[in-house]
Order: structure tokens, then C-alpha cells, then sequence
């Protein structure tokens, strides 16, 4: 998964990424959040927050039109596709 967009990102901002591939990798290492000093972080689960997410005006601004434009859309699509599918 090296083409992910989550690594990429995290690699383009200077983050090691440590590929767990198991599936008992997860559960492990939900018990352990920390080795030595770095805090380890599941990348693939939702609302990963990074330090340097910070928006600037223009970027929300930009965010709040799109959501203002699709809001009907996404509305339709969230209950047409209810159950179908995961994020």
C-alpha cells in the first residue's frame, strides 16, 4: 500500500510509517500507543489528526462553499447507499 494517499502524506511530511500486515497486528497494537518516544498512530483508521493540519481561511472557505454546493448530493447519496457500503 505504498501508493496509499494516507502514507503518502504522512511520508511527504517527514513521518516513518511502520507496515502492520497481520491481522493480529491491530489488535496488538491498540495496547501499545507508545515505543520508546514516538506515539504509534493507525493511519488507516478515520480522523487521523496531524499537528500540521491546521486550515487556512482561504482553505475552510473553500471547504464550506464545496459543502454548501454538494450538501444535497451527498445527503441523497448517505441515504441511497445506507448499509451498502463502509468507509
Amino acid at each position: 500500500t505504498a501508493m496509499s494517499p494516507v502514507v503518502e502524506k504522512l511520508s511527504s511530511r517527514g513521518y516513518e510509517v511502520l507496515y502492520m500486515t497481520e491481522p493480529l497486528d491491530e489488535i496488538c497494537i491498540e495496547s501499545v500507543r507508545n515505543y520508546k518516544e514516538f506515539d504509534l498512530v493507525d493511519a488507516s483508521k478515520e480522523g487521523l489528526d496531524l499537528p500540521e493540519d491546521e486550515k487556512d481561511e482561504e482553505t475552510k472557505k473553500k471547504d464550506e462553499d464545496l459543502k454548501a454546493e454538494y450538501g444535497d448530493l451527498v445527503e441523497y447519496l448517505e441515504g441511497t447507499l445506507a448499509g451498502k457500503v463502509q468507509k
